[in-house]
């Protein structure tokens, strides 16, 4: 798979990640004196930016890593942001958190089901584009 088989160590690098991005949104917040649900709309604005220029660069294969976790970031502040939509007295580290998990889950039974049921029946080729269909059902 793509992800080479998602493990534990893998997991636990994204809840730190997402831990570190709860403490710069409620440093974000302090220094700019607004309210932690203000910050994924500051923060998604920005991202936007810096994914378009890094998308359009002459060094896009050489910017690809950045770009990728630009977009995770924005993937992440889009998720915070409906959640302190719903819950303003939600906590940076609680919102993440729960992000992080799910983002989790959905690595681990894409991982489980691709290897212990779509690769074996249908090749390599095949079992990643069955992928599609079991991921959108997901989300």
């Amino acid at each position: 798979m793509t992800f080479c088989g998602y493990n534990k160590q893998m997991a636990g690098g994204l809840e730190v990640f997402g831990s570190g991005l709860a403490v710069q949104t409620e440093k974000r917040a302090r220094e700019e004196s607004v309210s932690i649900p203000k910050i994924p709309a500051i923060e998604l604005a920005e991202l936007d930016r810096l994914i378009e220029l890094l998308s359009t660069s002459k060094k896009k294969s050489e910017l690809s890593g950045m770009l990728g976790l630009a977009m995770f970031v924005r993937y992440m502040y889009a998720q915070i942001q409906t959640l302190t939509a719903a819950d303003p007295s939600i906590t940076a580290h609680a919102a993440f958190e729960q992000v992080v998990g799910e983002v989790n889950k959905l690595m681990f039974e894409m991982e489980d089901h691709y290897y212990t049921e779509l690769r074996p029946k249908l090749g390599i080729e095949k079992a990643i584009q069955a992928l599609g269909p079991f991921l959108e059902e997901r989300v």
